[in-house]
């Protein structure tokens, strides 16, 4: 539905059929379905919706998608202007430093406040 969407122009349908493949993304990598015709603005828009925490709780052991869409989410970061991206310490995950309170890395070791 979403690349008839796309492809149709179907302006109403495009923004709900991005919001339920980010929101059953998991879902959608179980399927059988061929990615490769996602196109870049598509990956782009579904790399925002999901925002940079879910973006990062993304298992695609395949690689069918999750690198696109981390490379979308990476390009919209440069292009914003952020001022200071940085690298997680105990995963190595590169985040916009606005984030650092969204964002929890289940390798660190515990805080307490």
């Amino acid at each position: 539905v979403l690349i008839a969407a796309d492809f149709l122009a179907m302006d109403d349908l495009l923004p709900r059929a991005i919001a339920f493949v980010a929101d059953h993304l998991a879902q959608v990598l179980r399927e059988p379905v061929d990615l490769a015709c996602l196109t870049e603005p598509l990956a782009a828009r579904i790399a925002a919706h999901l925002g940079p925490a879910r973006l990062l709780q993304v298992r695609d052991t395949s690689g069918r998608i999750a690198p696109r869409l981390y490379r979308k989410a990476t390009e919209a970061l440069l292009e914003s202007g952020a001022d200071a991206i940085a690298c997680c310490r105990w995963c190595n995950q590169v985040f916009d430093r606005r984030h650092v309170g969204l964002l929890s890395c289940p390798h660190a070791p515990p805080q307490v406040d």
